[in-house]
């Protein structure tokens, strides 16, 4: 019976060392610096097709989890350099793995990036309209960082905070309830919205439930620009026209 004893207590001491080993294993395969490299190759076959690729420098955190980004570089052809020092990010990969990139979760801190006046200039012999197509959604977002412009050789720097939703695809709609800008050469010149809808309906852009303050002074309005009237038919215009005539005779 001893012996029994003893062989069933090494069976367990086996079976937890085994357990053990494997939950270590899991851990370290799960780690996002594994498969960050994996991870950002998907990410730019997604978004290359609209002209965007992203560079991570370092990242850390689990799989399944929180995954955190530093150094990321955002790179758009033709266009500008977005720089991020650190960005928390919570993956939907079941949505994502069906469909478009959905981040259930976005924290991005320390943006930078700076709009190039050549980058602005339309060459006329190169315009071409090109359907708007975003590949990705964020379910929750957060972020805050600055932007420089260059006007008539003067530089000016815009703090940003924003928060909210985004639903991309062809037909994108931004949906904040924290919008924050100011001018940092001019403090005064601040906006703080606490609701905003942007959004793309194939043709133009609109802004839709705007409410807070722009420059001190409030602000609260519907969709602009506004929605026209659709223009009457035939049938319309004569139900109107007939009631007259009858009350002439």
């Amino acid at each position: 019976s001893l012996c029994n004893v003893s062989m069933m207590v090494n069976r367990k001491k086996y079976i937890l060392s085994v357990s053990a080993i494997l939950i270590l294993f899991l851990m370290i395969l799960l780690r996002a610096v594994v498969w960050g490299e994996f991870i950002q190759k998907k990410i730019n076959e997604k978004i290359a097709p609209s002209g965007w690729s992203i560079d991570v420098g370092k990242s850390s955190g689990t799989l399944f989890g929180t995954m955190h980004l530093q150094d990321i570089t955002l790179i758009q052809q033709d266009g500008p350099q977005v720089l991020i020092k650190n960005s928390s990010v919570n993956f939907g990969y079941v949505a994502s793995l069906f469909g478009e990139i959905t981040f259930d979760m976005l924290t991005i801190e320390g943006l930078w990036t700076q709009i190039d006046k050549n980058w602005t200039k339309a060459d006329s012999g190169k315009i071409e309209r090109k359907p708007v197509n975003i590949p990705f959604h964020v379910k929750s977002f957060f972020v805050s960082g600055q932007i420089v412009s260059t006007l008539n050789e003067h530089s000016y720097h815009l703090n940003l905070k924003i928060g909210g939703e985004f639903d991309g695809g062809n037909q994108p709609i931004l949906n904040c309830d924290l919008l924050k800008l100011s001018l940092v050469e001019n403090p005064k010149m601040a906006v703080d919205l606490r609701r905003l809808v942007l959004g793309y309906d194939g043709s133009s852009f609109y802004l839709n439930k705007v409410n807070g303050n722009i420059f001190g002074l409030p602000i609260k309005g519907e969709k602009w620009p506004p929605i026209p009237d659709e223009p009457k038919t035939e049938a319309a215009n004569e139900e109107e026209t007939t009631p007259k005539a009858e009350a002439a005779s």
